[in-house]
């Protein structure tokens, strides 16, 4: 069954059944429930929910926009990726669920700096492949379950030669004690940081959990 939205800002709901859900030009929430689905924010920024889904859902880290969407991390390679911790996110490690899922899991400890964080690597010297980004495709999406909702994501890419060549941003999680998908736009970097630089090869991403808080 697919499901459209011709308004802006709505709530699209599957059915128990393998559904097709797109968003339309509005920040639209798609709740996909059961089945095997597939979920199309559309424009604006699109919140995902799998509060309804049976089984946990694989977490990916993907670039999308106004080119095809491509999967940097998934967490099904043939080869796992790394996951490094620090400062107080170094409990980090990659899960397996009843069905054969993979999922990376990080516990930011009590005592945790503000900045601790993860970085995600399938490549040496902690790298992914070169994001591409363009003028028109500048925002990646991470799938997330968290505890609460308001906790405030930080997403940090750079280029692994030069860390001085950077840009970070943020989302801020809607769901609590479930999964959702939040889109970070580097087109909107945080205040004080670096803007995107479309010149820059950015290979290398970090992510840091409830930003600011200890």
């Amino acid at each position: 069954m697919s499901i459209f939205d011709r308004e802006a800002d709505q709530v699209l709901n599957g059915t128990i059944n393998s559904d097709s859900l797109y968003g339309g030009e509005g920040n639209d929430t798609l709740i996909g429930g059961a089945g095997t689905d597939t979920l199309d924010g559309g424009n604006g920024v699109d919140t995902v929910s799998f509060s309804d889904a049976p089984q946990g859902a694989i977490v990916d880290l993907s670039l999308t926009g106004n080119a095809p969407e491509m999967a940097m991390v998934t967490f099904e390679e043939s080869t796992p990726p790394a996951l490094d911790g620090f400062q107080g996110a170094d409990n980090a490690s990659i899960i397996t669920n009843a069905t054969g899922n993979h999922f990376g899991q990080v516990v930011k400890a009590n005592n945790a700096e503000s900045w601790a964080g993860t970085t995600v690597s399938t490549g040496i010297n902690e790298t992914i492949a070169p994001i591409p980004f363009t003028s028109d495709a500048t925002t990646m999406t991470l799938r997330v379950w968290a505890p609460a909702e308001g906790l405030q994501i930080r997403l940090k890419v750079e280029d692994s030669n030069d860390n001085t060549h950077s840009v970070e941003t943020e989302a801020t999680t809607t769901l609590a004690n479930g999964w959702q998908t939040l889109t970070f736009d580097f087109a909107h970097p945080v205040f004080g940081t670096a803007a995107l630089d479309l010149t820059t090869t950015y290979d290398r991403a970090t992510v840091f959990y409830n930003f600011g808080k200890t």
